[in-house]
């Protein structure tokens, strides 16, 4: 079976590992400063602006804790088309929270939606590696599937007041199967979170909970973040012989190709086809994973039904990935299209 995903680790980051393991020094320290501030180089900030943490879980919440401790936000609204834990977050933190569809012929939620005006703060997802383009003052950019795509020539997690991160396993980048940041150009919200993730012998009785990143995620993360270049350039190249083999990905100018995305007529007949002939695939978002009653977003809706992601990572090797365009070109010929 060639699987929907599969790990990019190579042997620095096993020897990252090791050595931070030899050194006995295992919980936050040098290499998790390190790890943020070179996060903060790759989307050209300052250094000090980024906070790394646990998951990209806990950066959502973190972010959120930020805007209502500071900005008494007590609302917000995400998109209905998205992961789960944008929900859990938002009702962890004990905020209200709103559902918006995204925007025709895009993943991501549309800005222009009521519900936003419902809300006190926004979190935009750049689905997929497709940027979108957002401004206003009260708005978290989930980046978690996006990080080095730009939009007019700005990276995303730059244009708002506060982003968030995941390297989770599957992730662009992974700090070793979990982990997240978040970065805002705004100090007081960096010296919130900062204070907030120092749980421990502190005498006051204020809120704080530990979150941190360990050392071994960070020593992790710190190579696959060198690596990105080369890791995006094989997405790229992967991508672009789908394309050049008459296969049609769905992708946006200045995005990122996190997901191989196809649209299909039959999108369970396609699934199961390639499950056939030891492919795996997935529907992204299933209807049954909407956050929201469907008929209240339409527009995602329809995603659910058409969306089909097959295999697109950087250990793809290209025997696997011709066997893979055989299968589909296989397939087009016995439907009549995907």
């Amino acid at each position: 079976m060639i699987p929907h995903n599969r790990l990019s680790i190579s042997a620095l980051e096993k020897k990252a590992a090791v050595d931070v393991l030899e050194t006995g020094y295992l919980s936050q320290g040098d290499q998790v400063s390190s790890f943020e501030n070179e996060l903060c180089d790759f989307l050209n900030i300052d250094r000090g602006h980024a906070v790394a943490v646990s998951s990209g879980s806990a950066a959502l919440f973190f972010a959120i804790m930020a805007l209502s401790d500071i900005y008494g936000c007590n609302s917000v609204t995400i998109p209905a088309y998205s992961c789960s834990a944008l929900r859990n977050a938002v009702l962890l933190a004990d905020k209200e929270v709103h559902y918006a569809d995204v925007e025709a012929n895009t993943p991501n939620i549309d800005l222009q939606s009521d519900e936003i005006s419902k809300s006190e703060a926004t979190i935009v997802c750049h689905m997929y590696g497709m940027p979108s383009k957002i401004s206003g003052d009260m708005i978290i950019e989930d980046c978690a599937q996006a990080l080095g795509a730009s939009i007019d020539g700005v990276r995303v997690g730059t244009q708002s007041l506060i982003s968030t991160f995941s390297f989770y396993a599957t992730k662009l980048i992974t700090t070793g199967g979990e982990g997240g940041a978040i970065v805002s150009k705004d100090k007081s919200i960096i010296d919130f979170l900062k204070d907030y993730r120092k749980f421990d012998m502190i005498i006051d009785d204020k809120r704080r909970f530990n979150f941190h990143m360990t050392e071994l995620q960070a020593a992790i993360g710190r190579v696959q973040l060198s690596r990105f270049p080369d890791l995006m350039k094989r997405r790229r190249e992967l991508a672009d012989r789908y394309l050049d083999n008459g296969i049609k990905l769905w992708r946006k100018q200045g995005g990122v190709d996190y997901r191989g995305l196809v649209f299909s007529c039959d999108h369970y007949r396609l699934i199961d086809y390639l499950n056939e002939k030891n492919v795996g695939s997935i529907c992204p978002i299933t209807s049954e994973e909407l956050l929201c009653d469907k008929e209240k977003v339409p527009n995602a809706y329809e995603l659910t039904q058409t969306l089909v992601s097959i295999p697109l990572y950087p250990t793809l090797e290209f025997e696997e990935q011709d066997y893979i365009i055989k299968v589909l070109k296989d397939y087009i010929s016995i439907r009549g299209r995907l």
